[in-house]
């Protein structure tokens, strides 16, 4: 079973969790503004308000930089963030076993949230 963990949503910065498919967090807001990326926010903003949000996000930990990225779910990060949901649910790979290029499997152990500075 994956490691299911909840952190802080203020994590989701240039410094603690990275946005890996964009250089800034404030660029991937700014690719969300509209179109296609904008109907996927708002729908998963529904689906919070509605419930909560049904997939974790999944952190990236580069064991090299000791860099954590989200590896998947900027569309929801955004989501949570426009709502101002104090928390998020996450699922995290290391991705030092298997490199870039290569989807890693979900870790099993706990998160090293020494990485955040927790």
């Amino acid at each position: 079973m994956p490691y299911r963990g909840e952190l802080s949503t203020t994590l989701l910065n240039d410094q603690a969790i990275r946005a890996k498919d964009f250089r800034k967090w404030r660029h991937a807001h700014s690719q969300f503004e509209r179109g296609r990326d904008r109907d996927t926010v708002d729908k998963y903003k529904t689906e919070i308000t509605r419930g909560g949000l049904k997939t974790p996000l999944w952190l990236d930990v580069d064991d090299t930089t000791g860099w954590v990225y989200i590896g998947d779910g900027h569309h929801r990060a955004v989501a949570l963030l426009e709502l101002g949901v104090p928390r998020l649910a996450f699922h995290w790979r290391r991705l030092s076993k298997w490199g870039w290029f290569s989807l890693p499997p979900l870790e099993n152990e706990p998160f090293p949230y020494d990485l955040l500075g927790l």
